[in-house]
């Protein structure tokens, strides 16, 4: 167990994701990820098989999972959306494509939940995919995509209605060191609800960023 890895994004979930989640990500990035699927390099595919293994064994594992929760503070973002390049060298095979070309037919929503998860992290995107192939949750899209979208932003980013709103503008243009940047700063100045420099936070990085 290594207490410096972020196993939850490893899996693309989020810290009080359920057991369900956890089980339905964890085997459609297996499969993703199959040697006999995945046109990456041997070598990558191998490490990425290795740390999507070692993150179910300790997230499955009901007193693994709370030692690690007890011991971990990683919160580092990783931004991209279901397009970007250097977003963890995504293999081309997908098994739930098949299952999910058919439930976008008769769901057609379920698209537009699916593309703003992947704007924001593909494996979040991916993690809610597998979620409603595996759960037949068809009736709930929204509710379920804007938990895991909240969870998930809050969990890096933190409470402050201020930097959520920002961190929403960023998410829309693509912002991708804006948004790591910010992050950086959540995390080093512990930016809550009540903290008060949040004008000069936002002010920074935009000049930073994106000026």
């Amino acid at each position: 167990m290594d207490f410096n890895k972020d196993y939850y994004a490893i899996l693309g979930v989020h810290p009080s994701a359920e057991k369900v989640v956890i089980d339905a990500a964890y085997k459609a990035l297996a499969k993703r990820y199959h040697p006999d699927k995945n046109q990456n390099d041997p070598e990558t595919t191998k490490r990425q098989m290795q740390e999507i293994n070692e993150a179910y064994e300790i997230l499955s594992n009901e007193q693994k999972r709370r030692e690690y929760d007890e011991n971990s503070e990683n919160s580092n973002f990783e931004f991209g959306d279901s397009n970007d390049s250097d977003t963890s060298e995504q293999p081309e095979y997908d098994p739930l494509e098949q299952d999910w070309k058919i439930i976008t037919e008769y769901y057609p929503n379920s698209r537009q939940h699916l593309e703003s998860l992947s704007n924001i992290n593909w494996k979040l995107g991916y993690a809610f995919k597998a979620y409603i192939v595996e759960s037949k949750d068809f009736h709930n899209f929204g509710d379920v995509a804007e938990k895991m979208k909240d969870e998930f932003l809050e969990r890096y980013f933190g409470d402050n209605d201020m930097i959520r709103e920002f961190v929403e503008s960023l998410i829309e243009k693509n912002e991708k060191n804006a948004l790591k940047e910010l992050n950086k700063v959540v995390n080093a100045l512990g930016i809550n609800k009540e903290f008060d420099r949040t004008e000069d936070v936002i002010n920074r990085i935009t000049y930073l960023h994106l000026n």
